[in-house]
């Protein structure tokens, strides 16, 4: 019988960086859904911050790298 996994906490360290994060996105997310193992994306408000929460939008250096989970997924 298969036993239910969830990756708690995950994601990709922001340093310029941009185009390594979306290929690090797509592989850790399609490999993930390889097995049937359900993510959550870590958003620190610092350096693996996606989500600008006082103006409500994904930042700009996060847009590439939330492609790259989207991409994995297929």
């Amino acid at each position: 019988m298969p036993i239910p996994v969830i990756i708690g906490e995950m994601g990709c360290y922001y340093k310029n960086n941009d185009d390594q994060r979306y290929e690090w996105a797509k592989c850790f997310i399609s490999t993930a859904k390889k097995y049937g193992i359900a993510c959550i994306v870590w958003d620190d408000g610092g350096n693996y911050q996606i989500f600008d929460r006082r103006n409500l939008t994904v930042i700009d250096n996060a847009t590439q790298y939330l492609q790259g989970f989207i991409d994995g997924l297929g």
